[in-house]
């Protein structure tokens, strides 16, 4: 982000089957939940296969994600561009593949993060030019997210597919309505806000900051909790378990911290009285 050291990224995106070779040891739960979830008809047995390499971006990427239908994936590079690509069943075994359907080039600068709504019927995209878009599941443009006054790190949708929150190095949250209506700005952080996330289950969010901080807000902008512990350098990711209750927060310091809302009887009782 802004000034930050850039991660080391590269042009093309590897799309890895379940099946009965290339055994990858010590495979993460999380991992297996996130194959689970974009793959549930092929049986997992803890066993990895490369399937294809998808390859078009002219540049280092820098975000993908699958639409939670399973049915997309869209891919986003320093090359300006988002990418959708669809999939499709081939003939081998318990095998699929995805084709390029869309590139989008509407943006002026690097694309950071890619995210689809809940209902798998929007992507939205942040870039390095300050905006936020949101498009279509055919990539047709819908509505470009104007006002923040530095690159847009992270975007994340609500759980009801309705609101989506942006986050930039002009130290800002911002709230919008699908059709481009800004809700809210917040200011949490003294210095770049790298990522946002919103709880699946309730009116919570959280955001991670170089300034080694979490913040956990409510959507009325009311801030509930920082989250200082131990944080050594910058956090830059963010993510909430599929039950609401746990926040996994990633930070530069080489470290990965699990926050349990059920151990914080104070941010429990807040969250809950929403």
């Amino acid at each position: 982000m802004g000034g930050g050291i850039a991660p080391k990224v590269l042009p093309m995106v590897l799309v890895r089957q379940r099946d009965g070779s290339d055994y990858e040891p010590g495979m993460s739960l999380l991992r297996q939940l996130v194959l689970a979830r974009a793959f549930p008809e092929i049986a997992f047995n803890g066993r990895l296969l490369l399937v294809t390499t998808l390859q078009g971006h002219q540049e280092g990427l820098t975000s993908v994600t699958f639409s939670p239908d399973g049915k997309m994936l869209a891919s986003a590079g320093r090359d300006k561009t988002v990418k959708i690509w669809r999939r499709a069943t081939n003939n081998s075994k318990d095998g699929f593949t995805f084709r390029l359907d869309k590139t989008l080039q509407q943006h002026n600068s690097t694309v950071w993060s890619v995210s689809f709504s809940p209902d798998s019927n929007i992507l939205a995209s942040a870039s390095k030019d300050k905006t936020a878009k949101l498009w279509n599941r055919e990539g047709r443009l819908l509505k470009t997210l104007r006002g923040h006054q530095g690159w847009v790190n992270s975007v994340s949708f609500s759980p009801d597919s309705q609101v989506i929150a942006s986050a930039s190095d002009d130290q800002t949250v911002k709230l919008w309505k699908r059709d481009g209506h800004l809700l809210k700005t917040f200011s949490p952080h003294d210095s770049w806000v790298l990522e946002v996330t919103f709880s699946p289950t309730d009116h919570l969010l959280a955001s991670a900051c170089w300034d080694n901080t979490v913040k956990l807000w409510r959507w009325d902008g009311r801030l509930l909790k920082t989250l200082l512990k131990g944080y050594s350098d910058s956090v830059n990711a963010v993510s909430f378990s599929p039950n609401g209750e746990i926040l996994a927060a990633g930070s530069w310091d080489s470290t990965v911290k699990l926050w349990s809302r059920e151990a914080n009887t104070d941010l429990k009782k807040e969250c809950d009285r929403w």
